[in-house]
């Protein structure tokens, strides 16, 4: 038996040709970007970093908002007893952040009630949904997956007041 490659000589010989100029392109890149920071005056190199943390930050910004707002397109569209499932694990691992975490031995109702005692979101409803989905087969609707959204909205908006700075930077991306 002969084992005969997938990809042919020739198409080898091209992916390398084709990443060999784009390592030229980017050395290249770098070559002239360093060549524009060599010739302006040291006090444009120094306005440049506050300018250059703004643009990443916001760029940071923007594709968070992308990310949420593809996020919430997706749940949409998924199946609803699935959507109303992640979305409840991404509520739980939300309040983990702030230490109220789901017990083993707890029901998703118990577990409601707990952190309605000490954080004052109401998520009864919304379990209430999801076990409806889970245990009897009762599909949701579409308004039951956005009243999930929003709850996920207003428990974002929660860890976000229970955090310092420094653990806000820390969960940055996930709240």
């Amino acid at each position: 038996m002969v084992f005969e490659p997938t990809v042919s000589v020739m198409e080898q010989d091209a992916l390398t040709v084709f990443f060999g100029k784009v390592q030229s392109a980017l050395i290249s890149f770098a070559n002239a970007v360093m060549n524009v920071i060599e010739i302006v005056p040291p006090w444009v190199r120094v306005l440049f970093i506050p300018f250059f943390l703004f643009t990443l930050l916001f760029w940071i910004w923007v594709l968070r908002k992308v990310y949420i707002h593809s996020w919430k397109k997706r749940m949409l569209r998924l199946d609803a007893s699935k959507s109303v499932d992640r979305i409840l694990s991404r509520i739980i691992k939300l309040f983990s952040i702030v230490n109220l975490n789901r017990d083993l031995n707890e029901t998703p109702l118990q577990y409601g009630q707990r952190v309605y005692k000490e954080s004052g979101i109401d998520v009864s409803d919304f379990i209430e949904v999801f076990n409806k989905s889970k245990y009897a087969k009762i599909g949701p609707s579409v308004e039951d997956i956005k009243l999930g959204i929003a709850l996920y909205g207003n428990v974002v908006d929660y860890i976000k007041g229970r955090l310092k700075w420094f653990n806000l930077l820390k969960y940055f991306w996930f709240v």
